[in-house]
C-alpha cells in the first residue's frame, strides 16, 4: 500500500490502520503539516535539528519554519 505522500485525514480507514502500523512500514508523518513520508529518507528529526519544537518535519516544512542542523 502506497500512502507515502498522502495527509493524514485524506487516509482511507484501512490506509490509516496501515499507517498506524509503522513500525513495519518505515512511515511517519511530519508534525507540521502532517504529510506521510518515509521514517529515514524524507523527515528531519529533532534529534539533528532545531525543528522549533517539533519531533519531525518534511523538507518542505523544515524549510518554511527555517529549521537548523545542530552544530557537531
Amino acid at each position: 500500500m502506497n500512502i507515502e505522500n498522502k495527509l493524514i485525514k485524506d487516509l482511507t480507514k484501512k490506509e490509516l490502520n496501515f499507517f498506524e502500523d509503522n513500525s513495519k512500514h518505515n512511515l511517519n508523518s511530519c508534525d507540521n503539516c502532517t504529510i506521510i513520508k518515509n521514517t529515514w529518507f524524507n523527515l528531519n528529526w529533532d534529534c539533528d535539528h532545531d525543528l522549533k519544537g517539533n519531533s519531525a518535519l518534511c523538507n518542505e516544512c523544515y524549510i518554511k519554519l527555517k529549521c537548523k542542523p545542530y552544530d557537531d
